[in-house]
């Protein structure tokens, strides 16, 4: 589905249910926020990054673009960085920053 936002550009939601059903689970899943908080108690200085648009920095591997194609009244397209909804993401960006 393709939505136009306010400043006129678009906004692509792609369903990916199907691909995420036969996508392997990550065998490091991400760790739950007060494992987080425990690992870094007590430490002097802390970073914080912002990850609202962090996974459109994250570059897919050729091997999989293919595999997240989606149609448009314009064509047919494969993502070139990491998607929001694929299974994997949230483990690949976290290993990322």
């Amino acid at each position: 589905m393709v939505v136009p936002k306010k400043n006129g550009k678009i906004w692509v939601c792609v369903d990916y249910r199907k691909l995420n059903a036969a996508t392997v689970t990550d065998a490091f899943p991400q760790p739950f926020t007060d494992g987080i908080l425990n690992a870094v108690a007590g430490h002097e200085i802390y970073r914080f990054l912002d990850g609202f648009s962090g996974y459109n920095k994250v570059r897919m591997h050729s091997d999989d673009q293919e595999k997240t194609n989606f149609v448009t009244k314009w064509g047919v397209f494969v993502a070139l960085v990491m998607m929001f909804g694929l299974k994997t993401a949230p483990p690949t960006f976290q290993r990322v920053i």
